[in-house]
């Protein structure tokens, strides 16, 4: 199955205002709508990065030297675009980071697992820039549970 692509921006223009979009059943929440895909994104990695995800079993092995073939069976193309994309979708969901909830878990758990499915799939300086807009996000959360640097 391929990805539904749209042909000119006007129609998601149309899609994402309420007022343009006449039929309730074809508009698109767009806040609403990112907030599901970064939650999807995060679930899907949670279940499927792990360390040493293609069985290399080699910590000091290039990426380079890894065959594509191998990278693609063991990293999916969906879990590829949650890789790249989950934190894009996040901060245009606007959703506010919290301790404990499933971004803090997921940085917990995951974060390395998904640097390195990041490097396997030639992505890092893109995993890099998703970390300071992570950084971004939590120095404008104004809930005073959200995490933080905490100083010492």
């Amino acid at each position: 199955m391929r990805p539904i692509c749209l042909l000119h921006p006007s129609f998601r223009d149309l899609l994402v205002n309420e007022q343009r979009c006449h039929d309730e059943s074809y508009w698109v929440e767009e806040r609403k709508t990112h907030g599901a895909l970064a939650h999807c994104c995060l679930q899907l990695m949670s279940n499927n990065l792990k360390r040493d995800v293609c069985g290399l079993h080699a910590p000091d092995a290039r990426a380079d030297e890894v065959p594509w073939d191998r990278i693609k069976q063991c990293l999916s193309a969906e879990l590829q675009y949650a890789c790249q994309y989950w934190v894009e979708h996040l901060k245009k969901s606007e959703t506010p980071l919290l301790d404990n909830e499933q971004v803090h878990v997921f940085l917990q758990k995951h974060l390395l697992h998904w640097l390195e499915a990041l490097s396997l799939i030639g992505k890092t300086s893109e995993g890099i820039l998703a970390i300071i807009s992570l950084v971004s996000i939590t120095q404008v959360s104004n809930s005073s549970n959200s995490f933080r640097r905490k100083s010492y």
